[in-house]
């Protein structure tokens, strides 16, 4: 039996065509179509439960959950949001340019969400909070992001944490698993699959990885093969189980410009990206004319 969203299809669907490139902050047009398909699989299949993220920034992300959440469904954010909520064993330069406004982040949430009675803020660093903490203010968890602290350490004990809560059908992403910037992250990411058979990863990004209990991988994996809006580029095996490398052909001009905007000025020494993006272009509306044509 189906769920009911909070949020109107609507809403989701300027979010995803617009909105979220309104929102300062970081969320591929990949991922963003990853977890779209993903979460509106759990409400077709009235898989319920809290959504969350741990380092919600300005929101770009959290949003994107909210839109996806159901009537009644608890959501949690968890930041600091100032560098005063850190402890100062903690500080380091992950966070020099990531402090967010707690302001900032509620307005964008009213402006392309609305208000959420369920909604609870936990204004501290995740390593201050307990799973039975995350428990009592919400339930099990069916999505969460971990998008906080990169150092190892904190990448670590956030996906410790976000397992305990973890519905049977509920799903983790993880970002800048791959991100040159921020090697920590996947040190953090590969200590946990090799120490604990509690979580597998089922699909990559274009700069997140996703995580599941192992019963339900072959499920989730259905769910994003079935999207036409999805291109499984290729398989591969990833610690012990096979995996889906996700892509997709840019087919509009403000993704192109979105593609250019956060390479260029983010990522740097990709001088072939150009190139890449020119060429994924032409090969779509090749493909969709021959269709056409047929």
């Amino acid at each position: 039996m189906s769920a009911n969203r909070r949020f109107s299809q609507s809403s989701l669907d300027i979010y995803m065509k617009l909105g979220h490139s309104l929102v300062e902050g970081w969320l591929h047009p990949i991922d963003a179509r990853i977890i779209s398909a993903l979460g509106e699989y759990q409400t077709k299949a009235g898989i319920k439960g809290s959504v969350g993220e741990i380092g919600v920034y300005k929101g770009r992300l959290f949003i994107l959950l909210s839109l996806l959440s159901h009537e009644g469904e608890p959501l949690f954010a968890i930041d600091p949001f100032t560098l005063e909520a850190f402890e100062d064993d903690v500080v380091d330069a992950s966070h020099d340019k990531v402090i967010g406004s707690i302001n900032d982040f509620k307005t964008n949430l009213i402006t392309h969400a609305g208000e959420i009675n369920e909604l609870q803020i936990f204004n501290c660093s995740s390593h201050m909070l307990k799973a039975e903490t995350l428990l009592d203010s919400a339930s099990q968890a069916r999505l969460v992001s971990i998008d906080g602290n990169h150092s190892a350490k904190f990448v670590y004990s956030d996906l410790c944490l976000i397992s305990e809560i973890l519905d049977e059908n509920g799903i983790i992403m993880i970002d800048d698993v791959f991100n040159p910037l921020y090697p920590d992250v996947s040190v953090g990411l590969y200590k946990y699959l090799y120490h604990s058979d509690d979580l597998k990863p089922f699909c990559i990004g274009q700069n997140k990885v996703y995580l599941c209990r192992q019963e339900a991988l072959t499920k989730f994996r259905d769910v994003l093969s079935l999207d036409k809006n999805i291109v499984v580029k290729t398989k591969m095996e990833y610690f012990g189980v096979e995996v889906d490398i996700v892509d997709y052909y840019v087919n509009t001009y403000r993704e192109v410009f979105y593609f250019l905007r956060i390479n260029l000025s983010q990522v740097q020494g990709y001088k072939s990206f150009l190139l890449r993006m020119v060429h994924k272009s032409i090969e779509h509306a090749i493909r969709k004319s021959m269709t056409h044509l047929r």
